[in-house]
């Protein structure tokens, strides 16, 4: 968690204390909170951000899924997370269409806290082609990595020129 989760963290504090609930932060170094999130071996929460494009990804609700840091085993969220799965690529404008009503239920489930985005800035060279700002927070080779690059072509003469 950086200083900016820190300080999310302590405005949560704040605000729970008001209802009788103390909550403990516990900052670790970095590789002692990713070992504890990747072993889901946190008893209560964890903190991690997401990016923009993942915010409301519903198959983070999805058991095996390892972003699913809230620990969700819902039947209606595993459905929701179901659907948005088989329809990624296959059917999107239905996906899309669905987005509302998912969103607004799983909201409604209240797995996560969700707390305001940080600014987040994308660039890239103009001479990357078929980009049109998809991103995804996935380092290696995934179903999202591969949509976000899928396509990609570098145009060697503008590179060149610049």
């Amino acid at each position: 968690v950086n200083d900016a989760g820190i300080d999310i963290l302590n405005v949560l504090k704040f605000y729970y204390e008001k209802v009788n609930v103390n909550l403990e932060i516990n900052v670790l170094e970095h590789g002692a909170f990713v070992q504890r999130g990747r072993a889901r071996s946190y008893p209560h929460g964890y903190m991690t951000t997401v990016s923009a494009w993942s915010a409301y990804n519903w198959f983070h609700t999805l058991p095996e899924r390892l972003q699913n840091w809230g620990k969700v085993d819902n039947p209606v969220a595993n459905q929701y997370a179901k659907v948005q799965l088989e329809n990624f690529l296959r059917d999107p404008e239905g996906w899309v269409k669905l987005w509302p009503e998912a969103t607004e239920e799983i909201q409604r489930l209240a797995f996560f806290i969700q707390t305001p985005m940080p600014k987040q800035y994308n660039f890239w060279q103009p001479w990357v082609k078929s980009y049109f700002g998809e991103m995804t927070h996935h380092p290696g080779p995934t179903l999202l990595q591969d949509l976000a690059v899928r396509g990609l072509w570098i145009d060697q003469e503008l590179k060149a020129s610049k």
